[in-house]
């Protein structure tokens, strides 16, 4: 572990420090004497200037997770590792703002998002570079944001990022987004489903209350396979450190497009809240028939402090947990979710998982957490019936 700790921030501090030095020489190129305030709090390392015009932000999180699986026929490995270590920047200026954020030494290391968006249309922005495509109500959330450790079994079909540009517009009661997308930054070669696609998201809410609200969603995805990398789907079974899967297609070398289609619902009333997705994917192959894959989860919360899940109108997400009391806010919650890559002569496997959990938030940037999962793979992508168990925690700092 202090060799873990030591390696990490290392990597933190060298990339912080790169960050630092752009943002300088960028404030260095617009003002020589720049004047404003300088403070660090729940929103990591802000400068703004005295007409609020500049804003330099140097922020991150880490995410450090263990786990002791009960294995049943796949081998599961007892470990502790870091899920996410990303520091990133971000300098606003104007209606324009760039964000550099990197995992510098997570589960899944490299960059993230890498854009550049002008927001002075209103309430209208276009964003342009490594980002998240706008499918899904859980895969445009934040990592920080989740009820779970890990997002449910079925985000396996969305992509978690693509180079490309979005268009993004919201009112009063709703929001939509769209945009057009291919490889991630760092996307290695030998990495399947690359090419690009075409993302949609849009969301109503009937009634948006402070500690009442309702909220209904739909997405839409059409992606053009490259035929000479192959495609696939696999996922871990909600354990973001897990050494094996359950569930994979397997390379498939004769894709041609894939469209899928999402729906979702959320519900918050007080204390309590209610949120689940489904989500459907249309394999079109030429050389094999075509397959029908997809699958959904339900979950309910519920804050024994009192506290209420907060809505951004902006995004159509959820933010950030706010503390009512010094002892800070604790939540309970149970989720159940499927997955189905089974169809024809597509053997993937099916999947059901139910998960309880517990959420300690000490603070706005601090969060404690607990899942217990128990996993029914009938059958697993061997063709075997299996039943293994995960207990988790994680410590979780951002800012």
């Amino acid at each position: 572990m202090k060799t873990l700790y030591n390696k990490l921030m290392e990597d933190v501090m060298k990339h912080s420090r790169m960050i630092v030095a752009l943002a300088v020489a960028f404030a260095g190129s617009v003002s020589p004497a720049l004047a404003g305030d300088v403070e660090f709090g729940k929103k990591g390392l802000v400068y703004e200037s005295e007409d609020e015009n500049i804003e330099f932000r140097i922020g991150g999180r880490l995410h450090l997770d263990t786990v002791d699986f009960d294995s049943d026929i796949t081998p599961f490995n007892d470990t502790t590792k870091v899920r996410r270590a990303r520091v990133y920047g971000s300098v606003k200026f104007g209606d324009w703002k760039i964000k550099v954020d990197r995992d510098v030494g997570g589960t899944s290391k490299g960059w993230k998002n890498v854009w550049l968006r002008y927001s002075g249309w209103g309430n209208s922005n276009i964003t342009a570079g490594n980002q998240i495509p706008p499918f899904g109500l859980e895969n445009v959330g934040s990592s920080n944001n989740l009820t779970f450790m890990e997002r449910a079994l079925p985000n396996a079909l969305n992509a978690r990022y693509g180079v490309g540009v979005k268009f993004a517009t919201y009112g009063k009661s709703w929001t939509a987004a769209i945009g057009v997308f291919g490889d991630a930054i760092g996307t290695g070669e030998n990495a399947k489903n690359k090419g690009k696609n075409i993302s949609s998201r849009v969301t109503f809410a009937p009634i948006k209350k402070k500690r009442l609200f309702v909220q209904v969603g739909a997405s839409l995805k059409y992606e053009e396979v490259r035929d000479d990398k192959g495609f696939r789907i696999r996922t871990y079974p909600e354990v973001g450190i897990a050494n094996a899967r359950l569930l994979t297609t397997g390379t498939l070398l004769d894709v041609d497009d894939t469209i899928s289609y999402g729906v979702e619902s959320a519900v918050v009333m007080g204390p309590f809240s209610l949120q689940g997705e489904y989500m459907h994917s249309m394999i079109n192959r030429t050389a094999s028939s075509n397959a029908d894959v997809g699958g959904g989860y339900i979950q309910a919360s519920w804050f024994i402090t009192g506290e209420s899940r907060r809505y951004s109108k902006r995004n159509g997400t959820f933010r950030s947990v706010k503390p009512r009391g010094i002892l800070g806010a604790v939540e309970v919650a149970a989720r159940w979710s499927r997955f189905d890559l089974t169809d024809g002569p597509l053997l993937g496997g099916i999947q059901e998982n139910w998960t309880i959990g517990a959420n300690w938030y000490l603070g706005r940037n601090f969060r404690l957490m607990a899942n217990y999962i128990f996993i029914d793979a009938a059958p697993n992508s061997l063709g075997l019936n299996e039943e293994p168990e995960a207990l988790q925690f994680r410590g979780q700092l951002n800012f």
